[in-house]
């Protein structure tokens, strides 16, 4: 009995003989994934800059606002809560509509609702502050 177990076993195992001829050919799978990220710096700023254009496009005229408040810095907070009370809804729920588009569009949240509003990451304040300047020139 032991022996013909023994027999059933080395059967399971795969040599090179029973592998179909496509597998030993196949190319490694390291090689195909770096080929398809290759991507140019200039390819990654479009996107990107599309990303923050999109993102400016669906502001409403109150979340832009508390974009700018946040980067005026003065009372962020004060500021928040005046455009908020216009609104008829909370501080908290203002910041969270902003930072589900962002996350929506961008992949991350903008503002973290400390207690005191501010950007979640300074790259974010240079690039809001574009849409700003933009904002109002247009």
């Amino acid at each position: 009995m032991l022996q013909i177990e023994e027999e059933a076993i080395e059967d399971d195992q795969p040599t090179a003989s029973k592998l179909p001829s496509e597998l030993l050919t196949a190319q490694p799978i390291i090689e195909t994934v770096t080929k398809r990220e290759t991507v140019t710096d200039s390819q990654t700023i479009e996107t990107e800059d599309e990303m923050w254009a999109e993102f400016a496009r669906t502001l409403e005229t109150y979340q832009t606002e508390v974009l700018a408040a946040i980067i005026d810095g003065t009372d962020p907070k004060a500021a928040i809560q005046t455009i908020a009370t216009a609104q008829f809804i909370m501080p908290t729920m203002l910041i969270d509509g902003i930072n589900e588009l962002a996350r929506d569009i961008l992949g991350d949240i903008l503002i973290e609702s400390a207690d005191e509003p501010r950007f979640v990451d300074d790259y974010y304040a240079p690039m809001v502050s574009q849409i700003m300047s933009q904002g109002r020139n247009q």
